[in-house]
Formats: C-alpha cells, structure tokens, sequence
C-alpha cells in the first residue's frame, strides 16, 4: 500500500456507530488544523464495514478505531477523543522517534511540560539501538529525547556514557544497560519496556 511511505491518521469508523458519529466534527477539526499548521499527517477515514479487507489487515476490531500509519509500522491511538489530544498524538508518533535537546534552555523547557523525561547521552551503541527500540515502541506513550552530558542539570552525575537517565519526580535516575529491574521500573519505564532495553 503505497500510502504507508507517508505519515496517515485514520479513523475507521461503521456508518451505524453512534461513537463514530459523535466524533465526526472532531474528526473533521483535527483535520483541519493538522493541514493548516504544515503537519507532515495526512487525515483520512475510512469505512470499516465497505473496506473489511483493509479493516481485517489492520485488526479493527471496535469503532471508531484510531490508528496512525508512519512507514510500515502502524500505531494505535487510545486517549481521549478530543482535538487537541488527538492532534498531539498525530504530531508527537509521526515527528522523530528520538528528538535532540541541543540546549540547556531547550532541555529546561522540555522538562517543565513533562511528567517523566526520557534522555539518552552519548554516542553510538548498543545501548543506544535498544533506546531507540524502546522509543519506537513506547512513542505512543511519551516522548525520547537525546542529549549531551553539557545540556543536562548540573546536579546531574553520571559516572559514565552511554548511559539514559530518567527525570521523573523532582529526581532523576540512571540506567546504563546494568541496572536491575525494580530501578528501571522505579524510573518509570514499564517491564515491558525494561526487557526491550535488555533485548529480552
């Protein structure tokens, strides 16, 4: 499907679904502003019950299913059904699974619009492979971002690189491909993404 090679967000919907119908103006919103502020996401909808083929590929299997196509990976949308969530999404799945904090004004920034920072230093490695891995399963969820130690907080030690180091808390913790797995999890990352990390 030729498609795919862009950035789609599509809502599959049932023309008898009163759901799908509660959300066609919003739909219709989303739309709308994701193509008059330049986004890379195209919006579309298709008919579930006309299209069961495309509908059975991408497993929909409840209406209005949410879904945004980046490449060949397809991911699942389950926030709130308004605009400014939906939007967000689309903008946050389709931009870089990893995005740089080239500054500490940047980085103080980032810090104050997020519950739980994800921030990779150093350069190429394994354990960087298995931090993008991670990213690109869990950007549903959250942002990455990367860093060099000089943009980090001052209060910030690390005792070698490459290392991620989770903000979370007023607190941050330190994860360097050795840590077990009650700190990761007290990080913030979920066992399901501590054992992608560890390549289990």
């Amino acid at each position: 499907m030729r498609l795919l090679t862009l950035n789609f967000v599509f809502q599959f919907y049932a023309p008898w679904c009163g759901y799908c119908k509660k959300l066609e103006p919003v739909w219709r919103e989303v739309g709308a502003e994701l193509r008059s502020s330049g986004s890379p996401v195209r919006v579309g909808m298709i008919d579930a019950t006309a299209h069961t083929g495309v509908a059975a590929e991408f497993a929909v299997r409840g209406y209005p299913t949410i879904k945004l196509f980046k490449g060949d990976l397809s991911y699942n949308y389950k926030g709130p059904r308004t605009k400014d969530a939906i939007i967000e999404f689309a903008n946050r799945v389709a931009g870089p699974v990893v995005r740089p904090l080239p500054s500490k004004q940047m980085f103080e920034h980032i810090m104050k619009r997020h519950d739980v920072l994800f921030v990779y230093v150093g350069g190429d490695s394994t354990l960087k492979d298995k931090y993008i891995e991670v990213a690109s399963e869990q950007i549903i969820n959250t942002y990455f971002f990367s860093a060099s130690e000089e943009v980090l907080p001052e209060a910030v030690t690390l005792n070698e690189v490459p290392a991620v180091v989770v903000f979370k808390d007023g607190a941050y913790f330190v994860y360097d491909g050795e840590s077990s797995k009650p700190i990761a999890v007290t990080c913030g990352l979920s066992v399901r993404s501590y054992d992608a990390m560890l390549g289990h």
